[in-house]
This record gives structure tokens, sequence and C-alpha cells, in this order.
């Protein structure tokens, strides 16, 4: 028996720091100097998904449109949606499926766990592509239909096992859907399980966004989550997609009676789909092993490649000799803080071509690589203990590459004007191709910085979990001088 919770806005009733595992803090202490502390972490946590962004992209609602050809925004999709979500799409169109998934992304973006979200009818009709909105009117009462239910496999509170839930909640009501212009906003949300899933979720799967509106097959979608997620892990770890008849039925939502030549035409435009993607949303290849003639399950085997980014094909970031020495370094405060052994450092020349393929400074990547390694592991659900063991059978430049995929560096994106171009000499020999050299600035930065940062001193930093204060402390961080002076009977009990 499965027991659904009322959907209602939950009491939050959290300690302060609740999501702030491994946040970077600048504390005034008293003594006038400023430090730098890093909240600590354990080895078996790993980073939940209220503590991570959920998307990748610089501007996601100005990059999640049909005609951005250059950018490849991604949200998160976790694991226990990619693997278990079923939906009844039998009423359902592809561009049902997409916008489906970009409210998801709308909701993942501005805050999941809120409990109602607004996006405009504009936004939805220029992810589609849609120069009318008709379409996109009709696609939200499709949506709101009473027949648009999904089911998951929860396993965390009362909603263990497998549990029904609507689709999507469309607060918006049918008359005022129907008279909806490009800049008015219809208001959703999702049930509350799925919120605390999603904000509980410890693997996920990046998906390209932009690549659901360019699907012709309804059944294409969810198979592509599936295949993200896949194509996202390791190598040691990537086993491929294998659907039966059965499997079919109940990952994608086919119909039971679905006959093979139906079936095998359905896997035919699922890969036609995969095939037709280009551009940035090209990250993956898939390869399908058909069932034989004599094979009753009609078995399917997908195989995607992987979409980890290959380093050595990035040209390294050109950068100043003493960023170079900061990054070898071992007297850094980080260094000293998170010491790391020779195998499970990464290359100075794979730390450089890394911050050109993603835009972070390379000594915040070497720095936030040190806390990962550490403390607790930000990549797709694998503890500190499994990554570290990995490093030792597998070698670091497949987990460094990981790294880089996975990890949410969005909070040490650098202000593109606080980035400094370094002075070089010109170069008088002819070269067929002078990349641009330039210096990113290191700083650290607060993973929420407030706009005021407040004042505490070693012993406060010390009681919120940063790290401990030396033990010769200053004359001031002791006992005032009355409480010395008081005797035990002078005290009225």
């Amino acid at each position: 028996m499965s027991f659904i919770l009322e959907d209602k806005e939950p009491v939050k009733k959290y300690y302060p720091m609740r999501g702030k595992l491994g946040t970077v803090a600048k504390l005034s202490c008293s003594d006038g100097i400023v430090r730098t502390y890093c909240r600590k972490l354990r080895g078996d946590r790993c980073i939940l998904g209220y503590s991570r962004a959920g998307f990748k992209a610089k501007d996601f609602d100005a990059e999640a449109v049909f005609s951005n050809d250059t950018t490849s925004p991604f949200i998160e999709i976790p694991a226990v949606i990619a693997n278990t979500l079923r939906i009844s799409n039998r009423h359902l169109s592809a561009s049902d499926m997409a916008v489906f998934f970009r409210l998801f992304a709308h909701a993942r973006v501005h805050g999941f766990d809120e409990y109602e979200h607004e996006i405009s009818i504009g936004a939805i009709a220029d992810y589609l592509g849609f120069p009318s909105i008709q379409r996109v009117r009709e696609i939200l009462l499709r949506l709101k239909d009473e027949r648009s239910i999904a089911s998951y496999h929860f396993n965390h509170g009362a909603s263990r096992g497998r549990v029904e839930l609507p689709l999507v909640s469309i607060h918006t009501s049918d008359e005022e859907i129907l008279g909806l212009r490009r800049k008015d906003t219809v208001a959703f949300s999702f049930p509350m399980e799925v919120r605390i899933a999603v904000d509980n979720s410890k693997g996920y799967g990046l998906v390209d966004i932009n690549a659901f509106p360019r699907f012709k097959s309804k059944f294409t979608a969810l198979t592509f989550v599936k295949l993200s997620y896949i194509a996202g892990q390791l190598e040691c770890k990537r086993k491929p997609l294998s659907l039966d008849r059965k499997g079919f039925v109940e990952a994608l939502s086919m119909d039971p009676a679905t006959k093979p030549n139906v079936l095998k035409a359905t896997v035919d435009t699922i890969i036609r789909d995969l095939e037709s993607l280009d551009g940035p949303r090209k990250r993956f290849s898939v390869e399908v092993e058909y069932p034989n003639e004599d094979d009753v399950t009609l078995k399917h085997v997908f195989t995607p490649s992987s979409s980890i980014r290959k380093l050595i094909d990035i040209d390294p970031l050109r950068v100043s000799k003493a960023v170079i020495e900061e990054l070898e370094s071992t007297e850094t405060p980080m260094a000293k803080l998170y010491p790391l052994s020779n195998e499970e450092l990464p290359s100075t020349g794979n730390i450089l071509r890394a911050a050109r393929l993603i835009e972070v400074p390379p000594v915040e990547i070497l720095d936030q690589w040190r806390m990962a390694l550490r403390m607790a592991s930000h990549i797709v659900g694998m503890t500190s203990y499994e990554f570290k063991g990995l490093i030792r059978s597998e070698g670091v430049l497949p987990l460094f590459e990981a790294f880089i995929a996975h990890h949410d560096f969005s909070p040490f994106h650098p202000d593109m004007s606080r980035v400094h171009v370094a002075e070089q000499k010109p170069n008088t020999r002819p070269l067929k191709y002078v990349p641009k050299p330039c210096v990113l600035e290191t700083f650290v930065q607060c993973f929420s910085e407030p706009e005021e940062v407040p004042e505490y001193d070693m012993l406060t930093a010390a009681d919120m979990g940063f790290v401990e204060p030396p033990e010769d402390l200053p004359s001031q961080f002791g006992p005032p001088a009355y409480a010395l002076e008081v005797d035990d009977d002078e005290i009225a009990f």
C-alpha cells in the first residue's frame, strides 16, 4: 500500500546552515583579519539536490529557446525521475512532453522546493519555436487533463514504492488559458512528493533542454532522458539500456498490445530523432541492437557513447607564470588544508584545458577538486570513498573529466569585468593561430553571498562547522576578566 502525502506547502524547519556543506565563507574575525573558511564535509556524504544549482547555463531562460544554435543549456534530471518516471501519454504528443520538461526545468532553475511557479506563454512559444500561441494553449489544456498521470518509484518518507501523481498541476483555469496572450503567465506546480525527491536526490543526469522540441515521437523524450543519464556516467559504471516488450510498456508507457512491426517502427523513429540532433545538442551517439527473428521478447539494446568531454581535444588556457606557480605550489592555504597525493592531482595542463572549457579560473577548479576529493564527492551520487577508489583503479584523468562535466561551478563563475588580460609582448613570429592571452583573477566567493557579510569571530566559525581555530588563541578569545574573579560561592543559584 502506498501513502500519498497531502499536497500542501511543507513547513520549513531547517537549521540555519542547511544546504551549506562545502560552502566557502569569508569571516571578519575580532582581531581585524579576514579569514577564509570552508564548511566541513564528511566523506560518506553526497551533495544532495537542494545544495546544487540544478542547471548549467549562464542565462537559462535566455538560452532555452528553439533558435539557440550556439549554446547548450543543461538541466539536472535526478536518477529517481530518469529511471522510474512513467507517463500516461496516450493522449499526449511530442510537443506536450517537451513542455512538461520545460516546466520542470523552469521550476528547477527558480527553486524546485517552491510550491508555485509562473512562466510566460511567450517563453513556452519561443522554446517550442511556434509563431502562434494557439498551440501552446492547447498543450496546456492537455497537460491539465485528468488523464495526464505520472508514476514514480520513491524511497523516502511515507511515499514508498510506485506512486501515481498528477503530471503537473496547472492552476490557471481553462477559460483563462484560452484567453492568454503572449505576455501573460500561467501558474503551475509539481506534487510535493516530487519536490521532496528532487531536493534529496543524489545521482542525476544532465539533459539538454533544447533537444525536446526537435523530437517527432512522444516516446523519444523519456528515452533521451534515460540515455543522457547513462551517457553521463563513468565508463566503468555505464551499462546499456535494455528494453524488451515489457520494458517498453513500463518505461515508455506504450500499449501492451503493440505488435512487433509497430514496435520496430517506433524504435526507428526514436533513433531518427536522436540522430537528427546537431550542433551543441549532439553530445553522444547511440547504437541499437535489434532482436533476432526468433526472439519473442523483442529485446532492444541501446548503447550510448560517453557525453563527457575529453580534455585532450582542448587547447590549454594561456595564463601567467604566477598562476602556474600557484597551481603547482603546496604552500597555498587550500593545499595545506586539503593536501592530496601526486596520484590524486590532475596535471597543470589538464586544469588549464578545463578552465578554457568551462570558463572558470584554474585555481578555483583545483580548489574545488581538493574539496570534493577530501570531503565529499559531487560526481553523480558517489561518496568520496568510492571516488578515491576509482582514482586508484581508473586513474585521475577520467575522474577529473567527469568532475568537470558534472560539478556545479556556477557560484565561481567570475564576472567578466573582473577578468584581467595579461600584458603580453608582441610576438613577431608568424603564427597560423594566435589565441587570445588572458589571466583569470583568483578570488574566493561565497556560494550564496549575502549583501552584507556578517562578522563572526573564530569561535563562532568553529561552532558553525568551519575549521577549528588554532590552539594558541589570542587573548581576546579567552573568558572575560570579570569571570575569572567570581567565586562559585558568590553565584546566586
